[in-house]
């Protein structure tokens, strides 16, 4: 009876967060946050660090989470850009305005959320 309520416990989690992206807790990521709360969460962050890894999915009811890794800057002259559920239209625009600014795409990670994939994507640049 314990091994089947462990089962199920087990099953409900994964159904509660299926979709929610295809890695491991770990954690050196930040704890999901709402999407209404993702973007404030990220403007705290201290200037010394950005996020390498931004990861998008959807949770059972229908909301939206978001998490990320930070890393240190690696210099006073590394710039970063990035963003988080955007359509593929979006995305194209955005790597192609990067990348003629001289950015390179670091990190690319493209979910199901609801009716449509959402693109989550960071890039980096050192201005030396």
């Amino acid at each position: 009876m314990k091994y089947l309520l462990y089962t199920l416990l087990f099953s409900f989690s994964q159904v509660v967060f299926a979709g929610i992206a295809p890695y491991t807790e770990n954690e050196d990521f930040s704890k999901w946050q709402h999407v209404k709360y993702f973007k404030e969460f990220i403007n705290s962050i201290p200037g010394d660090k950005y996020p390498a890894i931004v990861q998008g999915g959807a949770v059972l009811g229908g909301g939206v989470v978001y998490r990320a890794l930070f890393n240190l800057k690696p210099s006073k002259y590394f710039k970063y850009k990035f963003t988080y559920g955007v359509t593929k239209h979006e995305y194209e625009k955005l790597r192609f305005r990067y990348t003629q600014k001289g950015f390179t795409l670091v990190h690319l990670q493209i979910v199901q959320l609801m009716a449509m994939k959402a693109y989550q994507a960071v890039w980096i640049k050192n201005d030396l």
